[in-house]
């Protein structure tokens, strides 16, 4: 999967000028951060960190300008977003992980409210998907978002969702 931008003078990805695409003499500039099919396999169900090693290791070596790598950032979103402030960015791109683990919580929040149970089957995707996420978050992230997930109302975490793209509108 890739994003693309324009950078500014500085070196900055600028959302202006990738709006007013066309008339910008920078050149586009394509980010890629993840991979879904490798050589015609579907590489979809592996964990996010499991997909960049691929990318890393098949995919990268063939590319060249305008094709740049985007590297996770390993930090909390606050101090990403204080980083982004700081240096005068417009905006920051995120993953899902930290929206998986905040639904996930909404789950298990609104399990305990109610007095239910996971059923066996659902249980097994949670365990498949919940250690790449933490993994990739981190510990300290995960259980923030998680937490802010338990305590969420249910009409906000379908909101969330939508918002996040992790459900049709």
């Amino acid at each position: 999967m890739w994003s693309s931008t324009f950078l500014d003078e500085e070196g900055r990805p600028s959302f202006h000028l990738l709006q007013n695409y066309g008339s910008a003499n920078t050149p586009l500039i394509y980010y890629v951060f993840d991979v879904l099919i490798l050589a015609g396999r579907d590489v979809m169900r592996e964990p996010l960190d499991s997909r960049r090693r691929l990318l890393e290791e098949h995919v990268l070596p063939k590319l060249d300008e305008p094709i740049r790598y985007s590297q996770e950032l390993g930090a909390s979103l606050p101090d990403l977003i204080q980083a982004a402030k700081a240096q005068g960015l417009e905006g920051l791109v995120a993953g899902v992980a930290d929206g998986a683990a905040r639904l996930w919580g909404a789950a298990e929040g609104l399990l305990e409210t109610v007095g239910g149970a996971l059923a066996p089957s659902i249980r097994w995707v949670r365990d498949r998907h919940i250690e790449p996420t933490r993994k990739s978050l981190g510990d300290t992230s995960f259980e923030t978002s998680r937490s802010e997930g338990r305590a969420m109302l249910p009409v906000a975490a379908i909101e969330f969702a939508r918002q996040r793209a992790l459900l049709p509108g």
